[in-house]
């Protein structure tokens, strides 16, 4: 059950959102507590003053009084900006001009809203002038009235000197603090977006690992019991060693696919740009998937032109070609085709860029990798939503049980954005799924 925050705490949140961050949020909490002060304080004081007849006061309180109230209408509507020069601003003339006319001591308020520019402005250069300004106007102010404060042997100059001493120090001290202050929240900051990804991508690892390697597990413990207890004859072991010979096959694939996606999450390989010769790794891609297209009588066909080159770090690219045509052949039927080209585009920032389109001709029958009707729909709403998409994936409409392909997104998804590329899923013409890998020009 969650408690509600007292009157002064909402009170002192005004304006604040549940987008900001820390420290804006402390720049709110700091002015609301300020112009509240300054509203309530003026207003008590031109009641006291009214009660009293010092009448000639009242203009300051009142002054005061709408000031902070102006302030914290301002910070209610989120402009945390105006509502500081405002206080600053009429705070230190009227406080000036009391210290001056009434000599009250109202001078001291110079060092508060100079310490308040510290805490709360930016910008380093306007945090000076703020504090040059408000020190400034405190001596002079006791300067002129020094002889409220002589003490005998001690001439002007030298008090003079020591109040800016004071100051000076008082101010410097202040924003070392300020600064200090401002490294450690960025350091817990940064921390805590540290932990966040690493919390995400451990539940991440766990949503790949129980929906990519349970299947092939669950599968192969049936058999080996069935194995065991007799039940398996070796007739019907022959007819299905192959699909046990593809689940370890896949298996291992999809555990290796683990360790490298866990591997880059937690930056264990540096990435390293460089010019890479497309054709040529296209080619190697394929050589290593020729088996199993003859196997299952799929055509596959390198369209890249010779001399396209890309930026990119070759082993990631290896990886994304890798599991895109092992992923194509997958959900492609006996006689399809899966065929890779390249044509130049333009990518974020308008640089240039080559997009390598991986197609296929599908299942068949307008049966797409999930049984929907459209597979780029469906690669859509893996890439955009994460394992949530990828909890719906079932067998290949072939039946052949096929799996795994959330995952292989997933890893391309990373890779490519990690090298400054992105990925998309379009119609094929063919009746299939392209996916389109974007990646600066070489």
């Amino acid at each position: 059950m969650t408690t509600r925050p007292g009157f002064w705490l909402r009170l002192i949140s005004l304006g604040i959102r549940e987008e900001m961050d820390f420290g804006l949020r402390k720049k709110f909490h700091v002015l609301n507590s300020v112009a509240l002060v300054i509203t309530l304080f003026s207003a008590i004081l031109a009641t006291v003053n009214y009660l009293q007849r010092n009448h000639h006061l009242l203009p300051y309180n009142v002054t005061m009084t709408v000031t902070g109230a102006a302030g914290l209408w301002l910070l209610s509507r989120g402009l945390w900006r105006p509502a500081l020069v405002g206080l600053a601003v009429i705070g230190m003339t009227v406080s000036a001009l009391q210290a001056w006319l009434t000599r009250n001591g109202l001078e001291v308020n110079f060092l508060c809203f100079g310490l308040l520019m510290i805490f709360l402005m930016d910008s380093g250069f306007w945090r000076f002038c703020w504090v040059f300004l408000g020190g400034i106007g405190y001596v002079v102010i006791l300067g002129a009235h020094f002889e409220f404060f002589r003490n005998a042997g001690v001439s002007q100059g030298r008090y003079i000197t020591n109040v800016v001493i004071g100051v000076a120090t008082l101010f410097v001290y202040c924003e070392v603090f300020r600064r200090v202050s401002d490294d450690y929240r960025a350091l817990v900051e940064r921390k805590n977006r540290d932990l966040d990804r690493a919390n995400e991508a451990k539940e991440t690892l766990f949503a790949l690992v129980s929906h990519d390697l349970r299947g092939p597990v669950i599968r192969l413990k049936e058999s080996v019991d069935h194995l065991v207890a007799g039940r398996l004859t070796p007739e019907r072991f022959e007819s299905i060693q192959g699909i046990l010979r593809d689940d370890i096959h896949r298996l291992h694939a999809s555990m290796e696919s683990i360790l490298r996606w866990a591997s880059s999450q937690m930056a264990f390989h540096e990435i390293r740009l460089e010019r890479v010769a497309l054709a040529p790794a296209v080619d190697e891609t394929l050589a290593l998937f020729a088996a199993v297209a003859r196997e299952k009588g799929i055509a596959v066909r390198n369209g890249v032109a010779p001399g396209i080159a890309v930026r990119a770090d070759a082993g990631r690219l290896q990886a994304v070609l890798r599991n895109l045509v092992s992923n194509a052949l997958k959900f492609t039927a006996p006689g399809g085709t899966v065929s890779i080209g390249a044509q130049s585009g333009v990518g974020a920032g308008e640089t240039r860029c080559w997009e390598i389109a991986v197609a296929d001709t599908g299942l068949g029958n307008g049966v797409d990798r999930a049984g929907f009707a459209s597979g780029a729909a469906t690669v859509r709403r893996i890439l955009e939503n994460g394992e949530g998409a990828a909890a719906h994936w079932g067998s290949g409409g072939d039946g052949t049980g096929e799996r795994g392909f959330g995952l292989g997104l997933r890893l391309c998804r990373d890779f490519l954005l990690a090298q400054g590329g992105s990925l998309r899923a379009e119609e094929g013409s063919a009746g299939g799924t392209v996916l389109v890998v974007t990646l600066p020009e070489g």
